[in-house]
């Protein structure tokens, strides 16, 4: 009961009010939660076409795919805005791609790198690839290379 002259919110406007604030705060967060998690696997991607190229690099000089050392030895794993890169088999010291484990399997005339997802509580990252036919593979999409007419 108020006073005459008295104003304010009533309890039930105040917790309506605050209800409403955690609802949109919920959807916001989950809705950044996702995009971070698009913008990983979008790193992942462009990570695996970088290598890739220098998988085609070190082909064209070599006439067969190299492993991780032997692009390392020829320089090849040299990023502009990183520096060299030293290990690429610790996912938590390399910045190729955040979020995620990169590993390369090499013969003579095929190639396949592979983007896992380092394990992360509350994460759905997906597995990326990419082979010497250049086409990106992931769940449930294929990305082929641009073929000329």
């Amino acid at each position: 009961m108020s006073q005459k002259g008295e104003s304010g919110f009533t309890l039930v406007e105040v917790l309506t009010v605050a209800g409403i604030i955690a609802l949109l705060a919920t959807v916001a967060l989950a809705s950044m939660h996702r995009s971070k998690e698009s913008a990983y696997e979008a790193q992942a991607i462009g990570a695996l076409r970088t290598l890739a190229s220098m998988e085609y690099t070190y082909f064209f000089r070599h006439r067969e795919f190299g492993s991780w050392a032997e692009l390392k030895a020829e320089g090849d794993l040299l990023d502009t805005d990183y520096g060299r890169i030293d290990d690429l088999q610790d996912p938590l010291d390399h910045p190729i791609a955040m979020g995620y484990s990169i590993s390369l399997r090499s013969s003579i005339n095929d190639f396949t790198i592979i983007a896992r997802p380092v394990p992360r509580p509350r994460t759905q990252l997906r597995t990326f690839s990419i082979g010497a036919d250049g086409a990106v593979e992931g769940a449930g999409f294929d990305i082929k290379p641009a073929s000329n007419p």
